[in-house]
């Protein structure tokens, strides 16, 4: 019995490679995935490689092309993700704020300043409870990326804010017409 035959090369096959390492797959992995052996993609990266280094333009350089620009994009989307989850959500902050105050203004009660601290201290953790934990993405950074994001060379939001410049927040002012129809409402609720 020979040798069984190679699996060709064909573009169909090679994007379907290319689409499981933008996930996030390793390219032995996506290839087995994708029903090719080990040794045949490890051929076909091979042979791409050379054909890239002697600037020919062939089925095998496109494909190596491909997997290298599938496994930027899964760098670039890992580290999207870990910048949106580790940067708070400013303006949802403050609307929650916003919207704190005015149902004070609302009620017309006294300001107690230690409820008022208590509803926006939990607006807050909210938010951080609605975001995935940043060290996820740190994680799989690491992992996947050793050389670049290896433990250690990935700072946490506090270390980036420790180094980063103020913050200048302008918190939305209520306007009256909002204040005059809680007026309104108030005293409405009150005949």
């Amino acid at each position: 019995m020979g040798r069984p035959a190679l699996l060709l090369l064909n573009p169909t096959l090679g994007e379907e490679i290319a689409k499981h390492v933008e996930l996030g797959m390793s390219f032995k992995r996506a290839a087995i995935a994708c029903g090719v052996s080990d040794r045949v993609f490890h051929m076909w990266e091979k042979r791409g490689a050379a054909d890239v280094e002697r600037r020919r333009e062939t089925p095998y350089s496109l494909f190596f092309q491909r997997l290298q620009r599938a496994r930027a994009v899964s760098e670039k989307l890992w580290l999207a993700n870990l910048v949106q989850a580790a940067t708070p959500d400013t303006e949802r902050v403050l609307a929650g704020v916003k919207r704190i105050l005015v149902e004070i203004v609302a009620t017309g009660a006294p300001v107690n300043m230690t409820g008022v601290a208590r509803a926006i201290t939990q607006s807050l953790h909210q938010s951080r409870r609605d975001r995935p934990d940043w060290r996820a993405f740190a994680f799989l950074l690491g992992s996947r990326f050793p050389e670049e994001y290896a433990a250690g060379k990935i700072q946490s939001p506090k270390q980036r804010e420790e180094e980063a410049a103020p913050v200048i927040v302008n918190i939305p002012r209520i306007e009256p017409s909002e204040v005059a129809s809680l007026d309104e409402a108030r005293a409405s609720k009150a005949r």
